[in-house]
């Protein structure tokens, strides 16, 4: 996340995207693979989500962050609750070249 925020190509240093952490770091490590990052990270033990999330990938990652910490703090939820996050929980790359 902090290489994305320093790298040059970079709108804004303290604007982060789901599109720029997608397209810089989901894709890439998921290229070819078949599977999401949730289950690259937990393939052994998949999880059922307690929690869905929608957003919109053109906000800020930090907004969106704090405004899921508040949610999750209100519905007495801890950290380590499953979250199902799209960016995270679907494959997004196909594949497909240049994708």
């Amino acid at each position: 996340f902090t290489n994305l925020l320093l790298m040059p190509e970079a709108k804004h240093a303290n604007h982060v995207t789901l599109y720029d952490i997608n397209n810089k770091f989901v894709k890439p490590w998921t290229r070819n693979l078949g599977n999401s990052i949730a289950l690259l990270l937990n393939n052994k033990r998949p999880l059922k989500a307690q929690v869905m999330v929608s957003h919109s990938w053109a906000e800020d990652v930090i907004e969106a962050m704090v405004a899921l910490l508040g949610q999750m703090f209100s519905m007495g939820l801890t950290l380590d609750a499953s979250i199902w996050f799209c960016t995270f929980a679907q494959y997004q790359p196909g594949d497909e070249p240049g994708d």
